[in-house]
């Protein structure tokens, strides 16, 4: 009785895995698969966003340090656009907080009418993506007012 004994064990371990236990097998992997590609998908378009924010940032840096303390002469509220950033300064007219202005300089700046210029509260804006903005509230001395130059 030994030896059939032995010969059952022996076959059962020869027939290997049965479609049942690939089927789940292969289902396992399936979705682990699945999930890491959402995973490796979802952090490259994290990136591509961080990189364009990231430019959006530099951009809006860029228009504070372009006007550090006066905004340009002219119309300088129309919307601009460079590849895919587009940026706008405007008048901020809503929800603007008073201003308490301590000046760094002992003589205040005068106008040529002879007027202590007050500054603007202005909104400066970029877009970028499909609507997405970065938006920042800031002060600035408005735009020089030209001299009259005749003798």
């Amino acid at each position: 009785m030994k030896p059939s004994r032995r010969r059952s064990v022996k076959s059962r371990l020869q027939r290997g895995f049965t479609v049942l236990e690939v089927l789940v097998a292969l289902t396992i992997m399936g979705f682990s698969i699945a999930l890491l590609y959402r995973s490796l998908g979802d952090s490259v378009q994290k990136g591509a966003d961080l990189i364009e924010r990231q430019s959006a940032l530099i951009a809006l840096q860029g228009l504070l340090d372009a006007f550090p303390d006066r905004l340009p002469g002219g119309d300088w509220s129309q919307p601009e656009q460079a590849g895919s950033l587009g940026w706008q300064i405007e008048p901020a007219v809503q929800d603007v907080p008073p201003a308490t202005i301590e000046p760094l300089q002992e003589t205040p700046v005068v106008s040529s009418g002879g007027d202590i210029e007050q500054p603007l509260p202005v909104r400066m804006t970029v877009r970028w993506g499909s609507g997405r903005t970065l938006s920042v509230l800031t002060w600035r001395l408005p735009p020089p007012v030209p001299r009259d130059t005749r003798p």
